[in-house]
């Protein structure tokens, strides 16, 4: 089990809250560019993100799953979130983040913070990434935290309809034990 909270220099990553709701609507989940390589649409109301929440607050609680809303060190309200899905030894980690905070390292710091206590777990190997080929940011993050190419596949996103989209699996995998 992760920790109730993260702490990087910079980031605080907690269990989500649904009093989170009304600040992660207004500042991403509802934003087209933001969840263009999600694999979810953006939320037409603020009911959808409290659905959300509240799915998020159910699996963390019960599992299988980490979800952890991030937020500014001295901030309670939300930038973004991450989660974590385990399933025989390797955790499959998705991410999101406001456009507001893109390019500032913020992700990056999330990311590994997360992963290094993801790696730290009994049990856990891998966590694995899938990205959208087109989507550089992403693909900046994973390989700065570490993660490197293991696969393709193909994924669908909302955003692009139901045509199906070159992407590309990442990995970072725990260390041997010295």
């Amino acid at each position: 089990m992760l920790p109730d909270t993260i702490e990087t220099d910079r980031l605080i990553l907690r269990a989500p809250r649904l009093s989170d709701a009304e600040p992660i609507f207004a500042s991403y989940a509802q934003d087209e560019e933001v969840t263009r390589y999600l694999m979810w649409s953006p939320h037409q109301s603020i009911e959808e993100t409290k659905d959300f929440l509240e799915e998020s607050i159910a699996v963390r609680d019960a599992g299988p799953g980490w979800p952890c809303v991030i937020t500014l060190a001295g901030s309670e309200d939300p930038v973004g979130m991450i989660d974590g899905r385990p399933d025989d030894g390797v955790v499959a980690v998705g991410y999101v983040l406001a456009r507001r905070w893109w390019g500032q390292g913020h992700m990056t710091e999330a990311l590994a913070a997360f992963t290094n206590q993801v790696l730290s777990l009994p049990g856990i190997g891998v966590v694995r990434a899938t990205c959208d080929r087109a989507n550089s940011g992403s693909v900046h993050v994973l390989e700065k935290c570490g993660y490197v190419e293991s696969g393709t596949r193909q994924s669908k996103f909302p955003a692009f309809g139901d045509e199906p989209r070159a992407c590309v699996v990442y990995e970072r995998r725990a260390s041997s034990p010295s």
